[in-house]
Formats: C-alpha cells, structure tokens, sequence
C-alpha cells in the first residue's frame, strides 16, 4: 500500500510540474509576443535639435516638454501668454504693448538673444516670419487650441537650424492622434476695470491605425488695460504740455537757437503759455503765481497692454501609405487684431527740440500778451501737447494663411521628406491722432491761415 501510495504522489507532481511548465512557457511566449507587438509601434520621429530620426522613447537631448495637460491648467488663453510667463523667457521679448509699432506681436526669447535668435517651429517645420516686425515668428498667429505638446530646447541650435536659432527652438507639436469632439469656453473679468479675457475652441477629430484627421476653430480676446487703471502706472508727469522755454543762440543749427531753461515767469500764469487754463483733460498745475508750471499726466489717457482678438481655424490629417512611409497635410488660417492707445501727440521729438515761435510772430507771447514781461526781440519755444488732435490711436490687422502638404519616408537607411508648403502674411495698421511735425511748425510758428492750422494739427502719418 505504501508502494502505491508513493507512486501516485509521484505521478500527481510530475503532471502538476509539466502543467506548470507549459503555462510558464506560454506566458513567456505571449510576454514575448507582446514585446514585439510593441517594438512594432514605436514610430520614429523628428527630434527637436537633431536631424536623425529616432524612437520616441529616445531622449539624448537636453529637450524640456510641456504637455497638453500644463497648458490647459496654466489658465492662459494662448500660446504666446503662456510662454512669455514661462522661465525660460528671458529679457527682451516683444509683447502686445499699447501704441508701439508691433503691439500685436508676441515672441519669446531664449538666453536674452532676442526672438530674432530664438526659431520657433510647428512640427519642426519653420513658422512664418512676423511681417509687422520683420523677424522672429508671431506666437500670437499659433491657435492654443491644437497644440498637443511644446518642447522647448534652451541650448543653441544654429548648427541644425541656422543662426536664427542661436538662443534656442521652441517646437509647438499639434495635436494628431485626437478622436471625438471637444467644445470649450472660459472667461475671466479682473477686479480692476481692464484686462478681460474670453477664450473658445471647438475641435472634431478621428483617429484610426493607418492615420488621423482634425478640424477646430478657436478665438481668444484679451481687454485692453489703460494705464490709469492701475496704481503702478498712474500718474505720468511730463512737462510737453503747455509751457514757454527761452532761446538761447547757437549758429548752425536749424533755427540759429536752441531751447533753454523755462521761460521768465510771469506773476499770473508762470511758467505756462498764457490764457491757458491747464486744468481738464489730463493737463493739471503746480505751484501757483511765479511758481506755477502746466504739466500733463499722459497716463491719463494711454494703455498699457493693447486689446487682442486671436482667432483660427485649422486642420491636420496624417495617413500611413505603408510602413516606411506616410503623407500629412496641415492648413491653418489665423487673424489677430489689436487695438492700442497713446497719449496726445507731444512736441517732441521735433526739429530744433521744441516748437520755435521767431521774434514777430502772431504766437509770440510778447505780441499776444503785451506788456506781462515777454520779450519781443528774442524768440522763444513751447513744448506743447497736441491735446485738440486727440488721443494717437493705433489699430492692427495680422492675417496668416499656412498650407503644409507632404511625404515623410525612407529609402533603405536615408530619411526622405518631400513637400509643398505655401504661407501668406498680410499686415495692416492706420494711426490716427498723429502730427505732421514740419506742417505744424510752420502753421504754429508764422499762424498764416485757419485753415493750415486746422490741416496741421489733425494729419496722420
């Protein structure tokens, strides 16, 4: 009996070690399996800072990525805010600044090189170069809401890009691989007046194994911020408002006399031009008698940061035609239209430093005001604010038009891409409240008609 209770025992541990061996092998099998089903999916792809293809998993280089969910939880409303608030921003970038030349521009600059230095791409491919600035690339025209990832390579790259990449690339990854639909809207409203902010987007894709395809549309609107709104920019003081300066003479320059220190004072009006009241519109007094001066706060009336408005639409498809290689088409429309606002056209810069009034003209105080202290045989000058001409308005109209079509491939070990890609950028901008300078001198200065005058003082340029 123990014989055979032995040779059972026996029998039952070989069959439960072959079970157990079959079962360990075809785990390992379909581990295996697996793997390889794996490795299979790993795509190569172009790296930000190289030309070599590589497996994504791949990471020599000192690349930092910013993925969809940082953006999204950042609270910015576009590419550009995010970015400029980021560290790797550095001294040096335009942002849309009230009345300035590229007040809807926006770059980033890497190491303080300046956004001339720093290449931005949109899938490794080259931006548009921003025509209101004539360098650099416009984050404004680059739609938040089809950015999947940024990777941002903070090291020099000129000897892959070319010296506009000296600082560094900022590669913006649009979303691919995206399937259903997506609608979104926020907004915020500041305590202080200014500064609101509205944002958008509505994004419809599929994604399949042999490729993908996505279309959106997105807006985002940024209020404008006046300076007075703000206890850290209020309250300008500058002295072209409405005062006399003395001549003193120097041969050679362009009206034989350049401006002194202020003009004599006089016991009613001081310093400033006489009959003026200097008390509404942003202008405002100091002192009073001998000591009174008219002075102008331009932060009256100027912005800080120029009202926005950002919108897009775009598209993005991909399809694999075989396993080497792939065809992509990528179309983007963008438009940001800004509006921004200086103070009042001040007298300078002007010829000679200041308006000139020559000896015997009818705005020379001694002959509009005989006998309170003027001298009539020296001129004088006036630093005056062209408040009657209104506030120096500026507004900006950026359209981008992109069109990407192409092949990625491989012939045995070389990388191929071959393409068509067309990009349109128009720009617009009309000022209005502007001075032409040397109009306004002579019409000041000799006072011939009204009409001169008139013509003057509301020129635009």
């Amino acid at each position: 009996m123990s014989n055979i209770k032995q040779l059972s025992g026996a029998i039952r541990f070989a069959l439960f070690a072959g079970a157990a061996s079959v079962l360990a092998a075809a785990c390992l099998c379909a581990e295996q399996q697996g793997q390889q089903e794996e490795a299979k999916t790993l795509d190569r792809v172009e790296v930000t800072g190289s030309r070599i293809s590589r497996a994504q998993i791949e990471g020599a280089l000192p690349v930092t990525v910013i993925d969809r969910q940082q953006l999204e939880l950042s609270g910015d409303t576009s590419v550009a805010d995010f970015l400029r608030s980021t560290t790797f921003n550095s001294f040096g970038s335009f942002r849309p600044q009230s009345g300035s030349s590229a007040q809807s521009f926006a770059e980033i600059s890497l190491r303080g090189l300046g956004g001339a230095r720093t290449l931005i791409l949109i899938d490794g491919r080259r931006a548009p170069i921003a025509p209101n600035a004539g360098q650099g690339q416009d984050l404004n025209s680059i739609p938040l809401a089809a950015v999947e990832r940024i990777e941002i390579l903070s090291d020099g790259a000129s000897a892959v890009y070319g010296s506009d990449a000296i600082g560094g690339v900022v590669n913006i990854i649009t979303r691919k691989d995206f399937s259903g639909a997506e609608i979104k809207f926020g907004a915020s409203n500041p305590k202080r007046p200014g500064g609101e902010t509205e944002e958008g987007s509505v994004v419809v894709g599929i994604s399949g194994e042999r490729g993908s395809a996505m279309v959106g549309a997105s807006y985002n609107n940024r209020g404008i911020i006046f300076q007075r709104d703000r206890p850290w920019s209020a309250g300008g003081v500058s002295s072209f408002s409405n005062e006399l300066y003395s001549a003193i003479l120097a041969p050679g320059t362009l009206y034989g006399w350049r401006p002194g220190s202020l003009a004599p004072a006089n016991p009613t009006w001081g310093r400033g031009v006489p009959g003026f009241a200097c008390n509404t519109n942003g202008f405002f007094t100091i002192g009073s008698g001998l000591t009174r001066r008219c002075l102008y706060d331009f932060t009256f009336v100027a912005a800080d940061e120029a009202e926005i408005r950002n919108s897009a639409q775009f598209a993005r498809s991909n399809f694999e035609i075989n396993d080497d290689w792939s065809m992509y088409f990528n179309a983007t429309t963008s438009r940001v239209k800004s509006f921004g606002r200086y103070a009042p056209v001040p007298s300078s810069p002007w010829p000679g430093g200041g308006i000139f009034i020559p000896v015997g003209s009818p705005n020379h105080p001694a002959v509009r005001f005989p006998g309170q202290g003027y001298d009539p045989t020296v001129p004088y000058f006036l630093r005056h604010r062209f408040a009657a001409a209104g506030n120096r308005d500026t507004s900006s109209d950026a359209n981008v038009y992109s069109l990407d079509l192409g092949f990625d491939g491989r012939i045995g070990e070389i990388s191929v891409n071959a393409g068509l890609r067309r990009a349109d950028s128009q720009y617009y901008e009309i000022g209005r409240g502007y001075i032409l300078a040397s109009s306004a001198q002579a019409a000041i200065a000799m006072a011939r008609t009204t009409s001169m005058i008139r013509s003057a003082t509301t020129a635009t340029c």
